[in-house]
Order: C-alpha cells, then sequence, then structure tokens
C-alpha cells in the first residue's frame, strides 16, 4: 500500500490533477512516452475530467513521478495481483470489465474497448 500511496500523491501533486481525475486513471492511461524535454504530455480522460467535459484535458508528467509510478506498476502492484488472482478474488466480480483494446491519438489514449463479462 505504502508504495501505491506514494505513487499515487506523487501524481496528484505533480500534474494537479483532482483525486477522482487520478484515481480513475487505468494504468496505461498514465503518460509514458518519451521524454523530449523535462515532462511528457497526457490527458485526463473526458469521463474524469470534471473542466472538460467533451475532450478530457492535458497534464503534463515529470520523469521521476512517471518512474515512481511505473515502478509501483511494476513491482508491488504486480505482487497485489499475483495474490488477488491465486486467492480467487477476481472470479467472485459478476460484472467484471475487460479492456480489449485502445487506441491513441499522437501517443496520447484516446479510445477504450471494453466489454462487460457475461
Amino acid at each position: 500500500m505504502r508504495d501505491g500511496n506514494a505513487a499515487f500523491a506523487d501524481l496528484l501533486y505533480h500534474t494537479g490533477m483532482r483525486r477522482t481525475e487520478g484515481a480513475g486513471l487505468l494504468t496505461f492511461e498514465v503518460p509514458n512516452g518519451e521524454f523530449s524535454s523535462r515532462l511528457v504530455r497526457g490527458r485526463v480522460p473526458a469521463a474524469l475530467s470534471k473542466g472538460r467535459p467533451q475532450r478530457g484535458r492535458v497534464m503534463y508528467l515529470d520523469r521521476p513521478t512517471q518512474e515512481s509510478i511505473e515502478a509501483y506498476v511494476t513491482g508491488a502492484r504486480e505482487v497485489e495481483v499475483r495474490s488477488g488472482q491465486a486467492s480467487g478474488r477476481y472470479e467472485s466480480d459478476k460484472a467484471g470489465l475487460i479492456v480489449e483494446g485502445m487506441s491513441r491519438a499522437r501517443g496520447v489514449p484516446d479510445k477504450v474497448l471494453s466489454s462487460r463479462e457475461a
């Protein structure tokens, strides 16, 4: 939990995102493009954006913050997910959401194709 909380706090502090915006991001929506400067550009999805519900809004992420989020996702979070899978925690969720794909516009996630488990 500690690594996840630190990564979440870093994300909110360094991007200026609201708590609900940061909490609703999927892992692949966190910007991870090439850093041509100090910052990488990303987009808060329209469904999460309070101020711009039509298009979402632009956010900028610095390299140390992106690296701390990536370290959490590939480290502690992966261990937690594997533990949940081994214990059967996810099988009891009858309304599971399956992300089947996504499209990107200029490197930023644009649309997500998903379905519900039957």
